[in-house]
């Protein structure tokens, strides 16, 4: 997502999406889920058909790594509410861990079983990049890292 904020943020004004996917060779099915997640975190803005990038957009796209991070970090935990959840239901147990299973039942009462596990992927993915959570492969739980948790000590 960071490329194609970076992407549309280089646009002097507005741009066709169907252009953009165009000239990037794809079909615009398979960039509207991006295009979805960049709006849903306040980087760009779709209106009739136009896209464009806005001023936290340009921010974001003109950071460094870490800058980029923090940015994002923000963004979920104001924008996504499934995102603030995992982290609050972490914080709140005594060893911060839980099995991803019960993160994806609660999706299962909006989604189906594959949309559910595919959002919680999702999840799983936004979340390590803004090291807000990790993902143990092996026993299969999202826990909250020590790093992490003195970081939210800090901020809290």
């Amino acid at each position: 997502m960071a490329g194609f904020v970076e992407l549309v943020a280089e646009l002097e004004r507005k741009e066709d999406i169907y252009k953009i996917a165009e000239d990037l060779n794809m079909d615009l099915a398979d960039i509207q889920p991006v295009i979805e997640a960049a709006e849903l975190l306040k980087f760009i803005d779709t209106t009739g058909g136009d896209i464009s990038v806005t001023e936290l957009g340009k921010v974001f796209a003109e950071a460094d790594v870490l800058e980029k991070k923090e940015i994002f970090r923000k963004q979920l935990l104001a924008n996504v509410p499934f995102i603030q959840q995992i982290v609050q239901v972490l914080q709140n147990k005594s060893n911060h861990r839980m099995p991803v299973e019960f993160f994806i039942e609660l999706l299962e009462t909006r989604f189906s079983t594959s949309e559910a596990q595919a959002q919680m992927e999702i999840a799983i993915d936004w979340g390590r990049y803004a090291e807000l959570f990790a993902y143990d492969e092996d026993s299969k739980e999202v826990y909250l890292e020590e790093e992490v948790l003195e970081t939210q000590k800090v901020v809290d």
